[in-house]
């Protein structure tokens, strides 16, 4: 790199020199007007991160191999995405020698908000040369495209789910999950995997928007008692389309309930058999309320037979008197 300072009026007619063979008769030919553009550039490298800072390098050079330029001024426009930070916009170079270079570099701050699509920054020269003795006033323009990233701030909620289930009982658990960045977060998909009894549970959720946080319920069984372990797994697709994938593993124990077998040996010997109730426990009340009145009536009846009889007897007696 080479970085030239001051002019030269009698460098300028060497390299406008160019008479050709041919004494009064030649024709002059004008040397090809000379350019300035950024050979290199450097911000890092991949994507800049939105909420971030990088520093911006580039090479500026004078592309022609016959004429020097001078009075050159740079001036950089960022995008909206963009901040300039201790940093002016212009540069200002003397001169620049013939295929010769100059470094400068800008630092740049990325808004939290900015879009996650390739920024470009303009770079707007302005210069002049010296062409068969005449000075002129040139101007070229460059552009540089910058990548930004936004942040991946979309995260799950540790699972929470009881200590203990039971075999054949249906428990459900919630799984939250919150998007904290500026950008939406796109085709979130949920599924369970693990030793569950309905393995491979899935549920598409769609976008889930900046500043948003949202759930989803998955059933929690299982077959057979002992420990139970699984994940939740989360794919979605962030600002920059990258695919990206959350975890959480959960674990708690399934108690299978046993009911014991009947077992005819195990009834003790010594409980006493129960007797079948005699006939009259088995007669209701109102039988014996019947049963008691029509005692009472035959009885009366029997009484008043009785005392007709002896009335019928003393009478006879009475009339043998006679």
């Amino acid at each position: 790199m080479r970085e030239d300072e001051g002019s030269s009026s009698s460098r300028y007619d060497d390299d406008d020199d160019d008479s050709g063979s041919g004494g009064s008769s030649s024709t002059k030919v004008p040397p090809p007007t000379p350019t300035i553009i950024i050979s290199e550039y450097d911000y890092g490298g991949g994507n800049v991160s939105a909420a971030g800072s990088f520093t911006l390098r580039m090479r500026f050079t004078n592309t022609s191999d016959r004429l020097p330029i001078d009075n050159i001024v740079a001036k950089i426009t960022v995008p909206e995405a963009f901040t300039l930070t201790s940093s002016s916009n212009t540069f200002y170079i003397d001169r620049l020698s013939r295929e010769s270079s100059v470094n400068r570099e800008i630092q740049l701050s990325v808004k939290p908000d900015a879009e996650p699509v390739s920024q470009v920054v303009k770079v707007d020269f302005t210069f002049e040369t010296v062409i068969n003795r005449e000075r002129r006033s040139l101007n070229a323009s460059q552009e540089i495209g910058i990548p930004v990233s936004q942040l991946d701030r979309f995260s799950m909620n540790p699972v929470e789910v009881p200590a203990e289930i039971y075999v054949g009982d249906s428990n459900s658990f919630e799984v939250t999950f919150i998007n904290r960045g500026k950008t939406p977060v796109y085709n979130v998909t949920a599924e369970v995997t693990g030793n569950l009894a309905q393995p491979g549970q899935r549920q598409f959720i769609g976008n889930v928007a900046s500043g948003t946080e949202d759930s989803v319920d998955f059933l929690l069984s299982a077959n057979e008692g002992g420990p139970i372990t699984g994940e939740v797994i989360i794919t979605y697709e962030d600002a920059n389309m990258n695919v990206k994938e959350l975890r959480e593993p959960f674990s708690t124990n399934a108690i299978a309930m046993e009911v014991p077998e009947f077992d005819p040996n195990m009834v003790p010997d010594d409980i006493p058999m129960e007797e079948p109730p005699k006939w009259y426990e088995q007669v209701p009340v109102w039988g014996w309320v019947a049963g008691g009145v029509a005692v009472l009536v035959v009885l009366s009846f029997i009484s008043k037979l009785i005392r007709a009889h002896k009335e019928k007897k003393l009478l006879e007696d009475d009339d043998e008197d006679f």
